[in-house]
């Protein structure tokens, strides 16, 4: 019996026991960290119009809210009975809609 009993055999080793039931925390944490160890340093970069490198922390900071997105999502499924699945998306559209305006 695996320790983790929520986890599929491919995650056993990428996440802990604690995030196996909430994946999106590590990397609401990983963002939150690279943010504030790298605001001094953005700042540098900023000021001699080093584009190259604020443009790869940016790429960075993207890459983590896709899989921040990406673990929601599949957390959010899990929580679902099969029979609500197909209703999932239906909140989530006006919900967009109202966030950008």
């Amino acid at each position: 019996m695996s320790p983790c009993p929520s986890l599929r055999s491919t995650n056993k080793a990428v996440w802990p026991c604690a995030a196996a039931r909430r994946p999106q925390v590590p990397v609401q944490l990983a963002s939150a960290m690279l943010m504030l160890l790298s605001a001094g340093w953005a700042e540098a970069r900023l000021n001699a119009a080093n584009i190259g490198a604020i443009t790869a922390l940016f790429f960075f900071l993207v890459l983590l809210a896709a899989t921040q997105d990406i673990a929601v999502d599949g957390w959010a499924l899990t929580l679902l009975s099969r029979r609500n699945i197909g209703r999932a998306p239906a909140p989530r559209a006006p919900a967009r809609r109202l966030a950008l305006k």
